[in-house]
């Protein structure tokens, strides 16, 4: 709906959207604002350091499939933050007009979410690792396919990736899930959320530079690369590994 209603919105001019969203932006700052922390007790930062050790040698140590999971997480979640951004700049490249971007985003987001509406049903019937491969190989398809097909057969070939994004995120959410115990699931999913953040302040102004000094097709090609390394180093051996799910010896539910 946002993305619908930000494309209606800049048809009036893209001023108006950047008040719009100026304006909407102060609405959950105002509501955290509201928040109280509980009291911390006296031995609360002592155990918090006791707690972060812990799930920091469970999630990246002492369990390679735990570390896989996480790991994966980030790498195609950067991967989903970058796609998202330079589809932008492919669609101005292309053609699009201005207006039509937030139907764009609206169909990918759609696509994405009926992926992960899907990935349990298709967990079920063809079993984890198909669905893992097809989280790696979508984007790279889309990648190399948005350089090959410029223009709209690009735009088409782009919804791989949403399609890949959107099935990462429930089975990797769901391997975490399997691997985590519950009092400390939230902070390490957390803890890959910051990780995909962190991430991308890397790999986006790099992608950006990339655009501006050597051109889209480039950038597109190269991340298509770098996303296939990540295949086979990140991607593959934890496809190669899934069996069953077992949870983490140190932090189990």
């Amino acid at each position: 709906m946002s993305a619908l209603l930000g494309g209606a919105v800049v048809i009036l001019s893209y001023g108006h959207l950047l008040w719009a969203n100026a304006i909407l932006s102060w609405i959950p700052v105002r509501l955290v604002l509201r928040l109280t922390e509980p009291p911390a007790g006296p031995d609360r930062g002592k155990k918090r350091a006791e707690d972060l050790k812990e799930i920091l040698s469970t999630t990246l140590v002492r369990d390679a499939a735990t570390r896989l999971v996480f790991l994966n997480k980030v790498a195609w979640g950067t991967g989903g933050l970058v796609m998202f951004w330079v589809n932008q700049k492919y669609w101005q490249e292309s053609g699009v007009p201005l207006a039509y971007f937030g139907v764009l985003l609206a169909g990918y987001g759609l696509i994405a979410g009926f992926a992960g509406r899907a990935a349990p049903l298709g967990r079920t019937r063809y079993g984890r690792r198909p669905l893992l491969a097809a989280v790696g190989v979508l984007p790279i398809v889309a990648y190399f396919g948005m350089v090959s097909f410029f223009g709209w057969g690009g735009i088409l070939l782009g919804i791989l990736a949403p399609v890949g994004r959107g099935l990462g995120e429930v089975l990797f959410l769901e391997s975490l899930n399997q691997r985590i115990s519950s009092a400390f699931r939230a902070t390490v999913i957390s803890m890959a959320n910051l990780g995909i953040r962190a991430a991308f302040c890397l790999l986006g102004p790099l992608v950006g530079y990339g655009i501006d000094g050597w051109g889209l097709p480039s950038v597109l090609s190269a991340l298509g690369i770098l996303f296939s390394i990540a295949f086979v180093f990140l991607l593959l051996p934890l496809i190669l590994s899934e069996t069953a799910p077992s949870p983490a010896d140190g932090l189990r539910a």
